[in-house]
This record gives C-alpha cells, structure tokens and sequence, in this order.
C-alpha cells in the first residue's frame, strides 16, 4: 500500500483534520507530538521564534526605510516643481521667454508653469548672519506649481506681492526703468521657520540682504537691500526651512540691480504634472518638443535635480536590508538543526513508514514540510509581533531624529502589502531552503538497517 492512501486514511476524531494536506498533517503531529522530548520541544520554539524574530526586524526596518524616504518626498515636492527647465534668458525677459515656452507647450495638458529665479544672498539681522538660497518667484503662478502658499504659516506674503504685477515690459514694480524709491523701500520677503528663529526674525522684522554686484574684482563691494518678513513658512523639510528665503519676480533688479541679475542667478521655469513618479517620462518628452527654442538650456525632473539625495537613500535601503536579513539566515540554522534532530529522534517513524512503501521522495517531501511548517509559523509569530510595534509607530512618532541631520524631526512608518508579503515569502522560502540538506540526508536512510539496529 502506497503512504499516500495511508495518510489520506485517519479517523477524523485527530486534529488537525488531515483531509488534503497529508504532508503538512504529518509533520504537525510530528513536530508537536506531546511525547516529545523537552529538548526537541526548545528547539521548535527556538526556531519558530528565530524566524519571527528576523521577520518583525525586516519588515520594521523596511516600513522605516520606506516611510523615511516618502516623507522626504512629498515635503520636496511640497516646495519643488515636477520638472525644471533652465532658460537662457535676464530678469527683464524672462516672463516673455516664459510666455513663449508656455505658448509651444500648449499642446501638453495639464501642465502648470512659473518662472524663478534662484541665487545666492546674505541675511543679516542683529542677531546674527546667515548665508541662504534666494528664490525669486511668481507669486500669481507660484501656487499652482508648489504648496508654498498652503506651507506658509504666519503672514499673507502672497497678498502682498500680488500688489504689483510683473511684466515683461520690466522687473520692477514700476513697469521699467528702476526709480530711487524701488531702491530704499523693502523688500517684501518670506523666509523659514529654522531660519526665523536663529536670525530672530517675526512677521513685520526687517532684515538686510546681502547680494554681489556681479563684478569680477575683489574689490567690489556687495549690494545692501532691505528686506521685510512678510511671511514664515515651515515645509517641514530642514534644509528648506533653514536655508531657504523667498521674494517676488518683481524685486529681481531692486535686489540685484538691472545690469547684473543676469550675471547673479540663474533663471528656471518650474512645471507642475500630474503625476511626480512620471516626471523623468515628462521632462524627456518636454526636453525633445524644446530641443528647437534657443530659450532651453536644460531639462531636468525632479528627481534628477535631487540625484545624489535619493541614491543615498537607496543605498541605505539596500545595505540595511541585507544586514536585517542575516537574522533570518541565522534563523534558518535553528529550523536545519530542528530537523536534523528529528531526523535523530524519528528513525524507528521513518524506518516505519519505507518499509509501509513511502518511497524516498516522499520521505524527502514530509522533512521539507517540517521546515516549511516552522517556516509559516515563524513569519505568523513575526507579522503578530509586527503589528503592535507598526501601530505604535504609526500612532506616537516616538521615535525623534535630529532634523540638522536627516532632514526630518521624526521617523514616519509605512508598511505596504506587497513589501509585506515580500518579506514573508522571503523568510519562508529560506526555511525550505535550510531544510533541504537535512530532509535530503534523511530521505537516504536504508530502511532495514534502521528497523535492524533502530
């Protein structure tokens, strides 16, 4: 008689039914027999509790890695367009080179554009001096493309900057030629919540802002202008709040001076798509319709523009990944030298059942089963102890990080299911795989030598 009509073939009174699953009921009842010796009995839950040890660490350690790096995402995207695009272009024309790219992109559906202008200033205020980015934008366009106006926590900036119109006659609130007025009023400004608090600065402060002259000799003297916080915005992203000032497209030669923006910043166009993970596919398609305007000088996504931030990451996934996984690995030898010990223990059962006809495949699947049934108990032990931890996680955000150094002040937690059940086919398939030499050794016992001498 074949042992497969043999295990099809038990009163129904045992539990667990056996009904389709011959194998896996078998090494149950073997596994967890109550005549077990204690020390067979340590070792299952050794391994067991090996396995959902390395289970939980893996899948905590990538929930953490992978809510890190969405949070810095979105609080990029948050201050940051889809897709960029460098204009060969001045301060006075660049809402006209922006109008032209505007009109040849018309065929593009939603697409929303703004043109800035970045660069390099001094903030100087009694209470000390910082160095920061100055980006120059359009406040009637700025919030269709970022979040700044939704980010902005204290003052109406927008409201007024919106006072004066920017042209393409000219960059100046007066529509042209810079007047000595433009000169000594301030400048309306917005500036970080980090950066806010060291230079001591609220809603109505003034500020002065340092810029180049733009001129070759070391002997040039910087250009001063005041500036006023109009407005303080917190991203939640450090290197933004800290380092980041706005002010308005209007303001570019009352800050830089009509001769020498040019030489001074440099100047963008910002798109908005909607979808940032398709952002490289836009800028591709965007970088061939321009190839042809003398107005382009780069084409770059989002991603692009941030290379070196998100290789970092990956790399930290990575590494941190495999480290984690040797818990599971180690875990595995617990399940090899479980069934090594079966192997030991069981020798009159697997005497027994080749001599009943079990061939020595069937031997061979029985083993493989013990190790894949320690393997599914294991990963159910590590996703229950998983789940608690997520959901602490998830409610309190206990854990704190420095945000001078990893950009955010907290470790966010997100888990998704094909991450999950990555995880859990990962650690059950290293089970199995610990399994197969001891059920291979196992399957090539000679059954009348172990009924002769058990």
């Amino acid at each position: 008689m074949r042992v497969k009509k043999i295990f099809n073939f038990f009163p129904s009174t045992l539990y667990p039914l056996p009904s389709t699953l011959p194998y896996v009921w078998l090494a149950w009842k073997i596994t967890f027999y109550k005549g077990n010796p204690t020390i067979q009995k340590f070792s299952v839950l050794t391994a067991i509790f090996a396995i959902a040890f390395g289970t939980a660490s893996l899948l905590v350690t990538i929930g953490g890695i992978d809510g890190f790096h969405q949070e810095i995402k979105q609080r990029i995207l948050g201050l940051s367009p889809h897709v960029f695009i460098r204009l060969r272009t001045d301060a006075r024309n660049i809402e006209k080179d922006a109008g032209i790219l505007t009109e040849a992109l018309a065929s593009q559906r939603n697409l929303h554009l703004s043109p800035f202008v970045i660069s390099q200033v001094m903030v100087r205020t009694p209470s000390g001096t910082l160095g920061m980015v100055l980006k120059a934008v359009d406040p009637r366009r700025e919030g269709e493309v970022t979040g700044l106006r939704r980010l902005i926590k204290k003052g109406d900036w927008f409201d007024q900057s919106k006072t004066s119109d920017f042209s393409a006659k000219g960059g100046s609130a007066s529509g042209g030629r810079l007047q000595t007025s433009d000169l000594k009023s301030s400048i309306p400004i917005i500036i970080g919540t980090e950066a806010a608090i060291n230079l001591g600065l609220t809603v109505g402060s003034k500020a002065a802002l340092l810029t180049s002259s733009g001129s070759d000799s070391f002997l040039s003297l910087p250009q001063i202008r005041s500036a006023e916080v109009a407005g303080i915005f917190e991203s939640g992203y450090y290197e933004y709040d800290s380092s980041l000032v706005y002010a308005s497209l209007n303001d570019v030669e009352r800050l830089w001076g009509a001769g020498n923006a040019s030489a001074n910043a440099i100047f963008w166009l910002g798109i908005k798509g909607d979808d940032p993970e398709k952002a490289g596919q836009v800028a591709r398609e965007i970088s061939k319709e321009l190839s042809s305007l003398p107005q382009v000088r780069q084409v770059l996504a989002w991603g692009e523009m941030n290379r070196s931030l998100f290789s970092a990451l990956k790399l930290e996934k990575l590494m941190l990944t495999l480290v984690i996984s040797l818990i599971i690995f180690i875990a595995s030898i617990a399940v090899a030298s479980n069934l090594i010990m079966i192997s030991a223990m069981k020798t009159k059962m697997i005497g027994s059942l080749r001599s009943m006809g079990a061939s020595r495949g069937e031997v061979l699947c029985l083993m493989l089963a013990v190790g894949g049934l320690l393997g599914i108990l294991g990963v159910a032990a590590g996703l229950a102890l998983t789940c608690p931890i997520a959901l602490i996680l998830l409610k309190t955000h206990w854990i704190r990080m420095p945000p001078e150094i990893y950009m955010i002040d907290r470790l966010p937690f997100v888990l998704d299911f094909a991450t999950t059940a990555a995880v859990c086919l990962f650690a059950w398939a290293v089970s199995v795989l610990a399994s197969v030499l001891p059920a291979y050794k196992t399957a090539r016992l000679d059954a009348s030598q172990i009924l002769r001498y058990g």
